[in-house]
């Protein structure tokens, strides 16, 4: 009974810990806009497999498929549209939760400091840009598996060579990111290194291969062919007119980290991170471990023309409020003592120092959150907008007989709020139809969420209009103009 009541705290304070980070992440951040683009097709895809079909992924515009975020998004299909949106908000925050205290453990048994790792924590939990882009922009697949991954060297650093706990989580990771394949692959070679039994040598060995396995043989069932998610990857370079290539990758990694992190942090982080090479201290480098492997797999990802995305980069933005806490704290003392600067009224000098970072950081990014919240608000209200003109959009389609947007990142969220097959719900390019429905953003702020600039929007009605397009309906947020309607 005293083992039973000792292992219920244990778990007590993480499960506290996640709930109340989630509770403030949301007070932070107020509601998100999320990623409507690659949610919407695994909430599609989900709702599909909950009425007994395969997912369609042979759609053009369709993103590259996550195997589990499309099991997710099967399990919220009974809720309906709206309570699937808001199941998905509440499963991004938890993440979040799980993130930050993982986050906290690592570093704990990393640099075995409390102050460190809530140093750490804090500086992730309060920084405005990861809570706007890397919650908004995670959907169902790219924020937990960061949360996975780091948990699992959470796990790793509390005990050694722990082998399956770190396995099963990084092949969870593995069926939501491609990425977190590599990270298995290192954490395999290091527990193997350690020379187990052949018995739990072999059980690492399935788990490490399984989220590969799983993943082509889901394209290979559903699309007829492995590879079928590298090659939509590849294909939504053109297609999206994102970044590429190993030339790109320098400016899109450091462009990406100070928009998820911040200038401030993303510095002293790869101070911190030097200071820690230097130390060679084995539990530090094993954080400093993962750091290296992600940036490695976006380098990799330039080599093989892959999208260069910012949320690709998340579980190095993750890990390095890691090294900006060391670097204030006992990575400080370190490196003055390693350069031989170990006078008292430097040591005092650099206290204050950090004290001014940690302070600085804190100021900007309190005062930035609120600025984060009214950017948001106006993509909020888009994603309810749309729910709520819903009936009216199917009552005027049956008089129009189609359905346009302009942007490909649209085509999913009407779709989906709509209960609208994809291929019925077509996208302006350069021809304008001669007839049928359109739903295009009302506003500016709208408009640039969904990467459709202002002089592109003017643009489509005004060609709209010479078609003898008419205002069929609107709300805050979107217009509905419809051409030859019956």
């Amino acid at each position: 009974m005293r083992q039973r009541n000792g292992g219920s705290r244990r778990w007590r304070a993480p499960l506290g810990g996640v709930v109340g980070i989630a509770a403030v992440a949301r007070l932070l951040a107020g509601p998100l806009p999320l990623n409507y683009y690659d949610t919407a097709w695994a909430l599609i895809w989900g709702r599909q497999i909950d009425h007994g079909h395969l997912p369609s992924y042979e759609w053009k515009g369709a993103s590259a498929p996550h195997p589990l975020a499309n099991v997710v998004g099967a399990l919220l299909a009974p809720l309906g549209t709206s309570g699937a949106w808001q199941a998905v908000g509440v499963i991004v925050f938890i993440t979040f939760g799980v993130l930050d205290v993982a986050l906290y453990a690592a570093v704990r048994s990393a640099f075995d400091s409390r102050l460190t790792a809530a140093l750490a924590a804090g500086a992730l939990l309060l920084c405005p840009p990861f809570l706007s882009n890397a919650l908004g922009g995670s959907g169902l697949a790219d924020l937990p598996a960061t949360a996975l991954v780091v948990s699992a060297v959470a796990l790793e650093l509390r005990r050694p060579r722990r082998g399956t706990a770190p396995l099963v989580l990084l092949a969870l990771a593995g069926l939501l990111r491609p990425e977190a394949w590599g990270v298995s692959f290192v954490y395999w070679c290091w527990f193997g290194s350690g020379r187990p039994a052949r018995a739990e040598l072999l059980r690492a060995t399935l788990i490490a291969l399984s989220a590969p396995i799983l993943w082509a043989a889901s394209d290979l069932l559903i699309a007829g062919s492995a590879t079928h998610s590298l090659n939509a990857a590849q294909t939504s370079v053109g297609r999206e007119l994102v970044a590429s290539g190993i030339a790109d990758v320098p400016v899109v990694a450091f462009h990406g980290l100070r928009d998820l992190l911040g200038i401030p942090v993303l510095v002293v982080g790869c101070a911190g991170a030097l200071v820690t090479l230097f130390e060679r201290q084995r539990r530090g480098l094993i954080l400093l471990a993962l750091l290296a492997v992600s940036l490695t797999e976006f380098i990799a990802l330039g080599i093989l023309r892959l999208p260069l995305v910012e949320r690709y980069l998340l579980d190095s933005s993750a890990l390095i409020p890691a090294f900006f806490a060391y670097a204030l704290t006992g990575g400080r003392v370190a490196a003055l003592r390693r350069l031989h600067l170990d006078a008292r009224w430097l040591r005092s000098a650099s206290l204050i120092a950090a004290i001014a970072i940690a302070g600085y950081v804190g100021v900007v990014d309190i005062t930035g959150l609120s600025r984060v919240r009214s950017e948001q608000r106006a993509a909020v209200h888009a994603e309810a907008d749309l729910v709520s003109i819903a009936p009216q959009v199917k009552r005027l389609l049956r008089r129009c007989g189609a359905l346009y947007v302009p942007p490909y990142a649209l085509i999913s969220l009407t779709a989906y709020d709509l209960d609208l097959p994809t291929s019925e719900v077509g996208r302006i390019a350069a021809r304008i139809p001669r007839r049928g429905l359109v739903l295009t953003p009302r506003t500016g702020p709208v408009s640039h969420y969904f990467d459709l600039s202002g002089a592109r929007s003017r643009q489509v009605r005004r060609a709209l209009a010479a078609r003898g397009f008419k205002l069929l309906g609107h709300d805050r947020s979107w217009l509905l103009l419809g051409g030859r309607c019956a």
